[in-house]
Parts: structure tokens; C-alpha cells; sequence
């Protein structure tokens, strides 16, 4: 690309990111003051005091072959655990969501699936802020709930902190009064990181009210890939900031 067309791309980016916010923003306003986000709040308070100080990384069973995280030969693997929904971790992760699919009332109040397997050169574009290490991402297998009325997601996030199947050791709530937009493109989900009991495999689970669903649905998936590095960029250099100004902090603090 010529550094005019670079440019212009940039720009059309950089207006996709902003008609994007635009949207979910006005969506998310709509909700400004139901109950619900106050319920949702209140219980991701209860589950983050529960939650394993422990980094959440990815096992590695096959540190005894002298295999190590940073290697090619660990994300093959890791990627085989993960390939099959029905088998491994996530089968496990499969049971316990479709068990609470029909305990809230079936598909017509919510559907849960686990999506498509993430992709390598996505995986090599997360490794930028991973140090290279394969074990700490921790969506390989990402599976979502869809539930139809946002009023419900408490009380969903409520039984799948309590599922006896897995362990959940970390959340984050996109909905959240604290949430800064800027990092997600306005886009707003409530995720967890579940760990599976015996094996450590972790498995990512999002929580989609039906309405975002359909607004992700509409603005299309394939224009936020184009802007995301944007975004990524923006979070990575906000982060470097934070560290710098960590370390000025602790300086002054010991001089």
C-alpha cells in the first residue's frame, strides 16, 4: 500500500470503530437504570471475591517432552485438545451449559454453542501482549450463551458460578458502570473463565443478551477485524503507561 491508500484505509477504520461504539452506545443507554444492571453488578461482586488469586495460564502436560509454552509444537497440541466441542474440556463445559439451558426454560429463553475454533494468525496477533506464551490465552474454546430477555443474565451468571462442572476463575463484566468502551468498540458481553476439574483446560464463556446479538449480527463481524488493531493498540499503549507510571510510583515511593 502507498502511504496515501495506508491513509485511507486508516481513516475508513477508524469511522467503521466509531459507527460501531455509536451503536452499541445507544443501545447500552437503553438499559441506563434497569434493575437488572444492578443485580448484575452486585452478583459479579459476590463471584470476584470467591475467585483463585492464581494466574489463570493454560496447563502445559507436555512440559515432561521438553515441549515448552512458546513453542509451535505446544499450540498444535493445544489446538487438537481443542478442536472437537464434543470431547475433551469442552465436552464437560457442554454438559453443564446445555443442563442450565434447560433448567432456565430451553431454547426459547436462551441457547448456548461453542463457536468456531480460533484461527492462527489471530492466536499470533493476541501473542503481542502474551510475551509469546502459548498457555495464556485462554479462548481456544469459546463458547456463548444467547439469552433472549437481559433481565435473566443475574440469575444465568448465578447458576454458572454455582455448575459443580467446572470452576470459575475469573470474570468480566461489559456492563459494568467502570467498563471502559473504548476497549471493546462499545460492544458489551459478560464473559467468564472457567477452568475444567483434572485436566486445568480453559474455557471461555460469553453471555450475549439477544439484542447485542443481533446488532453484532448486523454491523458484521468481518469490518470490527479491521479496526480491532486500532483498539488492541490503544489498550496495549494505555497499559504501558500504567506500568510507567507503576514504576515512577514505586520509585519515589522507595527514594
Amino acid at each position: 500500500l502507498s502511504v496515501s491508500d495506508a491513509s485511507s484505509e486508516l481513516e475508513a477504520n477508524i469511522a467503521a470503530l466509531s459507527r460501531h461504539r455509536g451503536k452499541y452506545d445507544e443501545l447500552f443507554a437503553s438499559w441506563a437504570g434497569k434493575q437488572w444492571l444492578v443485580e448484575l453488578q452486585a452478583i459479579d461482586t459476590r463471584i470476584s471475591t470467591m475467585l483463585p488469586i492464581s494466574t489463570a495460564e493454560q496447563p502445559n502436560p507436555w512440559s515432561g517432552d521438553a515441549i515448552k509454552a512458546t513453542s509451535k509444537r505446544y499450540l498444535t497440541r493445544v489446538m487438537r485438545v481443542f478442536s472437537d466441542p464434543t470431547r475433551g474440556p469442552n465436552a464437560m463445559v457442554l454438559l453443564a451449559c446445555n443442563r442450565i439451558v434447560a433448567e432456565m426454560g430451553g431454547a426459547g429463553i436462551l441457547s448456548f454453542a461453542f463457536g468456531k475454533a480460533k484461527k492462527q494468525n489471530r492466536i499470533f496477533e493476541k501473542l503481542l501482549a502474551l510475551d509469546g506464551r502459548f498457555d495464556r490465552i485462554r479462548d481456544y474454546a469459546r463458547a456463548a450463551f444467547e439469552i433472549q430477555d437481559a433481565e435473566s443474565l443475574p440469575q444465568l451468571i448465578g447458576l454458572l458460578a454455582k455448575a459443580p462442572e467446572f470452576e470459575v476463575i475469573r470474570t468480566k463484566n461489559r456492563f459494568g458502570l467502570h467498563w471502559d468502551a473504548r476497549d471493546s468498540a462499545g460492544y458489551r458481553d459478560y464473559q467468564m473463565l472457567v477452568k475444567v476439574p483434572g485436566s486445568g483446560w480453559i474455557v471461555e464463556i460469553q453471555i450475549i443478551p439477544a439484542a447485542i446479538y443481533a446488532l453484532k449480527r448486523t454491523l458484521g463481524h468481518k469490518e470490527y477485524t479491521k479496526f480491532r488493531f486500532i483498539i488492541e493498540a490503544g489498550i496495549r499503549a494505555r497499559e504501558k503507561i500504567k506500568a510507567e507510571l507503576r514504576n515512577v510510583a514505586a520509585g519515589n515511593s522507595t527514594g
